[in-house]
């Protein structure tokens, strides 16, 4: 089942704003070779990504030579892109599960929008910084066109590579386990290595026979994605939920019902085979 196929997978319009919103840092750069780190951003209502970067970096600067007069904001615009990674909270296979690629126009947000787009950041980092705007730190935000959103896997040659349009990402929503997956995930390897194991029997009969040591890898309201050592190499292996949750709370159930698939698979291949005769 492909990316974009409900309810297995995300679509990747979600994936690239879990991946947004789970980045500890973005990159901007510019075609003029302006770049900046920072961890203080965030997604608005509209899909717009809000940046605060300190008021005297180059790629400030940069923006501000593209600004319209006054009272003609918002002007064409800087044309830049935004780099997000989503890392693992585990060590995997692949550290870096995925890279988001926004590509849009980067412009100086005015002052009662930049104290909105501070507010949006600061329900999830709160930093003196963004007490600083207009003096020490400016606000930007970059109107998305693009994305690009590359899945990594271990081999390059295997990497696969999705692309978003600009209405598609601002329709999407970041996964509602985005907060909470790296804590699930680390409790599920730190506490509970015995169900980690009875999983195996949830997988395909194909990749069962060849995999040896699984690893979880990736864990959304759609399911939980798994590595599995092969003599081939790492291979992915997904395990969809019976539903997509649709709220947090849901989550011990799901992984209730996979253990529960995974213990009956067991039990029917090793029970004991009539005689024949």
């Amino acid at each position: 089942m492909g990316l974009g196929e409900p309810p297995a997978r995300p679509r990747a319009a979600g994936w690239a704003r879990t991946a947004v919103r789970r980045a500890g840092y973005l990159l901007a750069t510019t075609p003029g070779g302006v770049s900046v780190w920072t961890p203080l951003h965030a997604v608005d209502p509209t899909g717009a990504v809000v940046l605060v970067v300190p008021a005297t970096d180059p790629l400030v600067a940069a923006v501000r030579k593209t600004a319209p007069d006054p009272g003609c904001w918002p002007g064409p615009g800087l044309i830049a892109m935004l780099e997000a990674r989503e890392e693992s909270p585990l060590p995997l296979p692949c550290p870096i599960r995925a890279r988001a690629r926004l590509e849009g126009r980067l412009r100086e947000l005015p002052t009662d929008a930049a104290r909105s787009g501070a507010l949006e950041i600061a329900l999830r980092r709160p930093a003196d910084e963004l007490l600083d705007l207009g003096a020490g730190h400016t606000a930007l935000e970059l109107q998305v066109d693009r994305v690009e959103l590359v899945v990594s896997h271990p081999d390059p040659n295997r990497e696969r590579p999705f692309v978003v349009s600009g209405p598609s990402w601002a329709a999407a929503d970041p996964d509602l386990l985005a907060d909470e997956e790296s804590l699930h995930l680390t409790h599920l390897v730190q506490v509970h290595q015995p169900a980690l194991a009875m999983l195996r029997w949830a997988l395909e009969p194909e990749l069962r026979r060849r995999a040896g040591r699984l690893a979880p890898a990736r864990l959304d309201r759609h399911g939980l994605e798994l590595w599995a050592a092969t003599p081939e190499g790492w291979e992915r292996a997904r395990l969809p939920f019976e539903i997509p949750l649709t709220s947090p709370d849901q989550l011990p159930g799901a992984i209730h019902l996979l253990l529960s698939r995974a213990q009956a698979c067991c039990r029917e291949r090793l029970a004991p085979r009539p005689a024949e005769g």
